[in-house]
């Protein structure tokens, strides 16, 4: 497949989900292989998180899925790598 290989998202996440949590339910996505979520800042009420996702045919409705479940919220999409192969 040449879908989306690589998905880098900002999200701001509610601190009573935790992110090990998420990261188990975005890896069951369709195309999922890998998961990384660092937080970037911790707040009262949720946690800033730079979410990376690499697979083969990535299914982004998928993952904006589990974002909406969990009560996460999508900020942006800062990365997205398309292609037979990962580049960068």
């Amino acid at each position: 497949m040449s879908g989306i290989k690589r998905l880098v998202v900002d999200v701001l996440i509610p601190n009573n989900i935790p992110i090990d949590e998420l990261s188990l339910k975005l890896s069951k996505t369709k195309g999922a292989e890998g998961v990384d979520v660092l937080i970037l800042e911790v707040e009262r009420k949720v946690e800033a998180a730079k979410i990376t996702i690499e697979g083969d045919d990535l299914d982004f409705a998928a993952i904006k899925e589990v974002f909406h479940q969990t009560g996460a919220s999508l900020q942006s999409v800062d990365r997205v790598t398309c292609g037979k192969r990962i580049v960068g």
